[in-house]
Formats: structure tokens, sequence, C-alpha cells
């Protein structure tokens, strides 16, 4: 189900076969069939009106049931969506709908630490340049920015820009232990911090130990800088060209559903929907 929309609360959806595998002589989870038999109870399942009676001829109702089609579903998905969009609503996991490739470049965190910290810096810079990582390196990378809000995605940007071909050292999920301190990363590394770290916290009050994730800390009681300014607008701006094609594509099926029925207007409660030329017009009674 990751890979298609996800839908409203008025839409359940269950998927089966729901385990993984089932003892010798077992069935597993059961599919009741239209018109079947409990096998507990012994009762068998209708089909019902809207006010919640059995219709008369269950077998004729179920043959003259036609099954909907895939193009028809995403009309009347992409059409109730309109209509939660235009009102302010949104389904649960609607932000997750539109996904955007990640960009390494755009993570605030990320780059705020790599302005301060002359040492991430720099396996940065040798990321970018294509040279492999070694095992001391990747393991710095790891489990320092494995432990920013999308460490998994900065760690595997990283590691795939450096070419790092092992699939197990790439992260599944972010971080949530403690992150290497700076004594430690001078240890592993000592061929780059020895050219570049200047060893920021020195003489300073910090809260618990030295290591770079402390520069968030800082950039938060600090006055806004260049960077944080920029990753803010960028940020806003994404967020606004995800919307702006999230809703020319709604405004696209919608037009195409209008058009294709001859319809000039749709209604649902006091929203109404008016088709003007290549126009949608939302009015509210």
């Amino acid at each position: 189900l990751e890979s298609i929309k996800p839908f409203p609360g008025e839409i359940s959806v269950e998927l089966f076969p729901k385990q993984a595998f089932v003892k010798s002589g077992g069935l597993g989870n059961l599919i009741k069939l239209p018109l079947g038999i409990h096998r507990r109870t012994g009762s068998r399942s209708f089909f019902v009106d809207l006010d919640g009676s059995p219709y008369e001829d269950q077998l004729s109702f179920l043959m003259d049931m036609e099954a909907v089609s895939e193009e028809s579903f995403n009309f009347a998905y992409e059409l109730l969506q309109a209509f939660r969009i235009s009102i302010g609503e949104t389904f649960p996991g609607e932000e997750e709908i539109v996904k955007r490739e990640f960009i390494l470049e755009e993570d605030k965190e990320f780059m705020i630490i790599k302005s301060r910290c002359p040492v991430i810096a720099k396996l940065y810079e040798k990321c970018k340049s294509g040279f492999l990582l070694t095992g001391p390196e990747i393991s710095v990378i790891t489990f320092t920015l494995g432990n920013l809000s999308n460490g998994d995605k900065v760690v595997n940007a990283l590691l795939n820009m450096s070419g790092v071909q092992n699939k197990r050292a790439y992260l599944k999920s972010k971080l949530n232990g403690y992150p290497m301190s700076c004594p430690k990363i001078r240890s592993r590394i000592p061929d780059i911090t020895a050219e570049c770290c200047i060893d920021c916290f020195s003489g300073k009050e910090i809260e618990g130990y030295p290591t770079p994730l402390l520069h968030l800390k800082a950039s938060e009681s600090e006055e806004a800088d260049e960077i944080s300014i920029i990753m803010d607008y960028l940020k806003a701006l994404r967020k606004f060209e995800l919307a702006q094609k999230e809703l020319l594509d709604v405004e696209r099926s919608i037009r195409r559903f209008m058009e294709e029925r001859g319809l000039d207007r749709i209604s649902a409660e006091r929203y109404t929907l008016r088709l003007e030329g290549e126009s949608l017009i939302l009015e509210e009674s």
C-alpha cells in the first residue's frame, strides 16, 4: 500500500494475505465471500440497502453489480480531495502524497553544521568530489550526522556521492543514540582533523559533551545567519511548489471529469465548482 495514495478516513482497506506464513495444515486469515456463511456463527452475509435492509433478490443484485474502474475511482477520489483542499482539510498523511527527491544542500541542519564544523565540511567536499570514503570516515559520518532529523537521508546522500557500494553501510532510519564526540572523531580520522579541526568548543561552556551537533543548539540561540535564512526560504518555497503542482493536477482531473460528463458545475454541501473556459471557480453559499 506504500506505493499508492493514502485513502480518506471514509475508506477502509485490508490487504491479504496478512501473514508471512501459516502452520502446516492451516489456512491463515480467511476472506468472507459475498453471501458467504460465517464458519463460527453459521450466519450468512447479505447485501443491504442504505436503510440496512437486505435486498430481496440477493443473487440478482450480485450479478448486476459492475466493477468500479480505476479511472472512475481516481475521479471520485480526486474530486473529494479537491473539496477537502478548498476548505482547508487534508487526509491522514496528505503531506506525503507528493514526495520530492531529498536534496542534501537544502537540509537546514546539515548545512548549519557544515558551515560551522570544518571537519564535516572536509568530509562533504571529499564525498562531493567522488572520492571513496574510508571505513573510519563512514563511521564518523554515520554516527554523527545520522542523528539529525533527516539523519538517514543525509548519511545515505553522502555515501552515495562518494560511491560507497556496500548496501549495509546505508541507513534504513535515523539514529536516536548519542552522536560521536569531537575527541572520538579526532581519534578516528586524525589525517583530516589534523588539517582543519579548530576545537570549536574549547574553553566554552557547553551542555553535555563536545560534538558537531552542538552547533545546532548554538545557532538556535543566535541571531539568524544567512544559511538559516536561505534554508527557511527554500523549505517554504518547496512546500509552495508541491502545493501548486498538486492543485494543478487536481484541477486538471476535475476539468476532465466535468467535460466528459457535459457538466458546467458540481456541488457538495455548501460548495459549488463552476467551469468557465479553462478556469475553475469555487463558490460558497
